[in-house]
């Protein structure tokens, strides 16, 4: 699989630039047939002159049970330092504002906003629900454990060489993380 997407990534069609600068502006001005973008950015592009609608990733092949969509490393992720003295509170705040947050915050965001605010066609609504119904935090982008996330980005990377080469400094950054968390 990685194999074909590094041929894809790389036959000269698809650009992916770290900007989203670009990756906005390239979209607003019309030129790009397929984006990857934050689902919060829908609101830039609604007053764009031309249609457009929002699709889950596709699936790799017939075979793959669901749709998989991924949440970006800069996404839902709260941190509480290790200096932090009073980590009972602390998790009982985070509890709290996760629980108002997922029952009043996300339904009138996505209800309210997402779907009825900034679709701009029925089936939009429908790819929400399958792209919210399978959100997918990949742990190993978070951390880049080895630096085997930094590592896959180059075009060269071969995924089965690479892991060999990596494997123990990944599963000593594991160790390491699961360790701090007191999992370890």
């Amino acid at each position: 699989m990685f194999s074909d997407i590094v041929d894809f990534m790389g036959d000269g069609t698809c650009i992916s630039p770290d900007d989203d600068k670009f990756i906005t502006k390239a979209f607003k001005e019309g030129k790009t047939l397929f984006a990857t973008e934050v689902i919060a950015y829908v609101r830039q592009y609604r007053d764009n002159d031309y249609d457009f609608g929002i699709v889950p990733f596709p699936k790799y092949d017939a075979s793959q049970p669901r749709y998989l969509s991924y949440i970006a490393e800069s996404s839902c992720v709260v941190t509480v330092g290790m200096d932090n003295t009073d980590l009972t509170t602390t998790g009982a705040i985070l509890e709290t504002m996760g629980k108002y947050g997922k029952e009043i915050l996300t339904p009138a965001y996505y209800e309210g906003q997402i779907k009825s605010r900034f679709a701009r066609d029925e089936t939009t609504g429908d790819m929400l629900d399958i792209i919210f119904t399978h959100r997918s935090y990949d742990l190993g982008v978070f951390f880049n454990w080895g630096n085997a996330y930094g590592s896959l980005k180059s075009k060269d990377a071969n995924p089965a060489t690479l892991y060999r080469s990596l494997e123990k400094t990944m599963l000593r950054d594991i160790q390491k993380s699961l360790g701090a968390l007191g999992l370890y």
